[in-house]
């Protein structure tokens, strides 16, 4: 919802912004108003007001809404369920707008925690701590109008390395000396 008031705060005209120009008649020349949204869409941030001066022929005044930052949470485990501290998660990806993302974060005893722009990314294990397997990589979407608590928490999950004893079976060895020709046992 979209509100414009004039200089001494009296509502000019209020509506709801849809995919066409809204056109404003009876503004007076040189005076100023305030262009403000009271509630953006579904999956945007509110847009600061602007202020804005009618002149003498027609203008445009534009608005941006930007889209609402979210949470990806990731818990970092080992094949029991106990948490895995000091591996680095790496973020990377590109925002619906475009723009390139990359994060990194060391994981503790507590769940990583990424914020990030509706887009497509990929979580990788860079660095993995000592005595554990690299956990499979992550693929998602974060889409305007998600909810982060349930949508965007995952698991990733270090296995232990596999330390597995080998032991040597006695066997014989027999060693035999020939000559090249007639293959005769050759003494000496």
């Amino acid at each position: 919802t979209l509100t414009v008031t004039d200089s001494g705060n009296n509502t000019v005209d209020t509506w709801t912004s849809t995919t066409t120009a809204h056109k404003i008649s009876g503004l007076k020349i040189g005076s100023t108003y305030k262009l403000t949204e009271t509630t953006a869409p579904a999956g945007y941030t509110v847009a600061e007001s602007i202020s804005f001066t009618v002149g003498t022929s027609s203008q445009t005044i534009t608005m941006k809404d930007a889209y609402k930052n979210h949470t990806v949470t990731v818990k970092k485990v080992d094949g029991s369920g106990n948490r895995v501290s000091n591996a680095v998660l790496t973020l990377t990806g590109t925002t619906l707008a475009g723009a390139s993302v990359s994060q990194n974060i060391t994981t503790s005893d507590a769940d990583v925690v990424f914020t990030v722009q509706p887009g497509t990314y990929k979580i990788e294990e860079t660095t993995v701590p000592s005595g554990y397997e690299k956990a499979t990589d992550l693929s998602f979407t974060v889409g305007a109008n998600d909810s982060d608590s349930s949508t965007h928490v995952y698991t990733m999950t270090d296995n232990k390395v596999s330390t597995t004893t080998t032991t040597a079976t006695p066997c014989t060895v027999t060693v035999e000396k020939l000559n090249s020709v007639t293959k005769a046992r050759v003494s000496g």
